[in-house]
């Protein structure tokens, strides 16, 4: 079994639902807090091992490398200035990982996206993760719990999980489990935003996902084999596809999932975070709740 090195991190879509912010910022470096969602998601990598991470984004997303690589105009600012914590704050951005920035030919959803990375990969299992996707976890990441979830299989192919209500299967990917041995299921049906009537289960996949790179081949056997092209490949046909040969897994995850690609979720998101912050918590609390004790005055 081969350890976990490599992220693909898919930076692409052009986040309609957060204009008009996202007509100049990407929405992965849309703050939680005070670090971009995408730096989140590197440095949770660089905590678990992961040291080779593919970003793979549009040509209108060069803030994300100006991020990440070293401003030594800034830096020398800072110096001059004696901010010496601010400086060792900015040089330790660039240092979290070795990235590598793929420009997406073709904006035709996020098979091809996940496609563009297959040079990168090589012959490895990978980390996915979407840049605007983040789980606040209380002990382990999620990206550690799928990687304890690999550890446990010996194999590739699983999918970070948790339950929805009822009411909201139409918004996700849903699994049917066919064994579950504690966290880990194996799944015998993926369906894409099923009806309430018709959903196999209330599991949803929420994003990451460890996949082994024969995945590549398949991908390439699907575009030659569909007669009538799509307008998007959306990943979840991949997944429906190994659920039918039973090769996918999943494994439940233990956090709060906060969808950031959209307006009420990436504020929801930073209220929460504040609340778990300690720098935050106390003030935020304070504030909250003179708020709310006001607000029908």
């Amino acid at each position: 079994m081969q350890p976990i090195k490599k992220a693909i991190i898919l930076c692409a879509g052009l986040a309609t639902r957060m204009l008009p912010i996202t007509k100049t910022v990407p929405k992965e470096m849309l703050p939680l807090l005070d670090k971009p969602i995408l730096h989140r998601l590197v440095e949770d990598c660089a905590n678990c091992g992961i040291q080779e991470i593919a970003m793979i984004m549009s040509d209108q997303k060069n803030s994300i490398i100006d991020y990440f690589e070293r401003n030594y105009h800034y830096e020398k600012k800072l110096e001059q200035y004696q901010h010496y914590d601010q400086l060792e704050l900015v040089k330790n951005i660039s240092n979290l990982a070795s990235i590598t920035y793929i420009i997406q030919k073709e904006t035709k959803g996020t098979m091809i996206a996940v496609n563009d990375g297959k040079k990168f990969v090589k012959n490895e299992p990978f980390l996915l993760l979407f840049g605007d996707e983040y789980v606040s976890c209380k002990t382990k990441t999620e990206i550690a719990q799928l990687l304890d979830a690999y550890e446990q299989l010996g194999s590739a192919n699983i999918l970070a999980l948790q339950p929805v209500d009822k009411k909201d299967v139409s918004r996700y990917g849903i699994i049917q489990p066919l064994e579950q041995h504690g966290d880990i299921i194996t799944i015998s049906q993926f369906v894409e935003k099923p009806p309430i009537e018709k959903a196999p289960s209330n599991i949803s996949y929420i994003g990451p996902a460890i996949l082994d790179p024969s995945i590549f081949t398949m991908i390439d056997e699907f575009l030659h084999q569909n007669q009538k092209p799509l307008i998007e490949y959306p990943i979840t046909l991949l997944y429906s596809k190994l659920a039918e040969q039973q090769q996918l897994h999943g494994v439940l995850i233990h956090g709060k999932r906060y969808d950031l690609g959209n307006k009420l979720g990436f504020i929801q998101a930073n209220v929460l975070e504040s609340l778990l912050d300690d720098r935050f918590s106390e003030d935020m609390k304070k504030f909250l709740q003179n708020l709310v004790s006001s607000w029908d005055k």
